[in-house]
């Protein structure tokens, strides 16, 4: 009996570890909504991300370590900085899909939390009309 409960205990530790990923060559989730990174950051936290919408406040930076800085808006209003480290061939009004690591992160001078994402691959998207409704 004990050996058998032994070998029940040793299986079930070996199946619940896992095995670990290096984040830098994980495969992205699967696209995800902005709002659904803003209601739910602890999940993707340091995660890579991939989600779409609309550029605007575009800001080309002259110093530090990143060169572009823009928000990426859904239909609904909800948006999410991006920074970028190379310099981009982005428009403001541009719709584009963003790929790259996503970040929380709470500036106590200010009293808030900001979201960003440093991208990684940035692709314009072909269709305008991402942002129609069906009805």
């Amino acid at each position: 009996m004990k050996i058998l409960s032994t070998l029940i205990i040793a299986f079930l530790l070996s199946s619940c570890a896992t095995e670990w990923k290096n984040p830098s060559t994980s495969l992205p989730a699967s696209e995800l909504s902005i709002a659904t990174l803003l209601l739910t950051p602890a999940i993707y936290q340091f995660e890579e991300v991939k989600t779409k919408g609309k550029v605007w406040d575009l800001l080309y930076l002259s110093d530090g370590e990143y060169e572009l800085r823009f928000k990426l808006a859904d239909e609904d209003g909800y948006y999410i900085e991006v920074l970028s480290d190379s310099e981009l061939q982005v428009g403001e009004g541009d719709i584009i899909e963003v790929e790259g690591q996503f970040f929380r992160k709470y500036f106590k001078e200010k009293y808030k939390f900001e979201t960003y994402i440093i991208a990684k691959k940035v692709a314009l998207v072909d269709n305008t009309n991402i942002f129609k409704r069906n009805k």
